[in-house]
């Protein structure tokens, strides 16, 4: 990790996306870090997504940048508002790198019956927990690391999946696109499709589970193209959604 991460982290400071010597963490090239984190500064902010107000408490330091609120989720608020109805119950919202939970909580209120989900980290962990209590919503997460088996006995399936702004880390793509092809691949012997309209009003159609990804923050076009030959090479289908949004499903 780079050094500067012993700092403050600031929205004009880091530049993802940002390549690691492991998945998410590996060495520190820090002296300070195990101190910085130790005098771990919180604030609590409120934030607003479009007409809802949301208390979120943020931190100065993560080594997987999910302290902060990003810019991205306002603009993936406005696309998943638009949809709605397709989130609503019965239907299982599943939401990938949630950091803070602000878009989890934003549509538990809304009323959608979605699961924040990030790495097994105990920090990320009793963070969301405190954040959706501050708002007064249920804690529903899955700590789940990308790669490794996930949780679907515990946690039953869900046919849409979210995420905004998780393409940061280039040495993290392979464990995602691991993570997709379970989530992505648990379909019924009837398969039921989903409308959903883009950014541009056009409707699209795919086949459920599928997954909205949107990746507005500032990285190199051959990075996104990178994670989509990944995504495509281990059976996953692309579709753009416009303004920097994605479609994925799998066949």
């Amino acid at each position: 990790i780079n050094a500067e991460y012993g700092k403050m982290i600031t929205k004009e400071t880091i530049d993802p996306p940002l390549f690691l010597g492991g998945f998410f963490d590996g060495q520190s090239d820090s002296p300070n870090e195990d101190t910085e984190k130790e005098k771990k500064h919180y604030e609590e902010r409120e934030r607003i997504l479009l007409d809802t107000t949301i208390t979120i408490r943020e931190y100065d330091f993560s080594p997987t940048n999910a302290n902060f609120v990003w810019p991205g989720n306002e603009k993936l608020v406005s696309l998943l508002q638009q949809n709605i109805t397709l989130l609503s119950p019965p239907r299982r919202v599943l939401e990938l790198g949630t950091g803070t939970a602000i878009l989890s909580i934003y549509l538990r209120k809304k009323g959608v019956d979605v699961y924040s989900s990030d790495i097994k980290d105990e920090e990320i962990e009793e963070n969301v927990r405190h954040n959706c209590l501050k708002n007064g919503v249920p804690n529903k997460h899955v700590a789940h690391t990308w790669g490794e088996t996930f949780p679907f006995g515990e946690y039953g399936e869900f046919p849409i999946i979210i995420a905004s702004d998780i393409l940061i880390y280039v040495n993290s793509y392979p464990y995602l696109v691991q993570t997709l092809v379970q989530l992505l691949g648990r379909k019924g012997q009837l398969i039921e499709y989903g409308e959903i309209i883009d950014s541009t009003g056009k409707v699209k159609r795919a086949p459920f589970p599928f997954f909205i990804l949107g990746a507005t923050r500032r990285i190199k076009e051959e990075h996104l193209k990178l994670f989509f030959s990944q995504a495509t090479q281990s059976g996953i289908k692309v579709e753009s959604l416009g303004g920097r949004f994605h479609l994925l499903w799998s066949e």
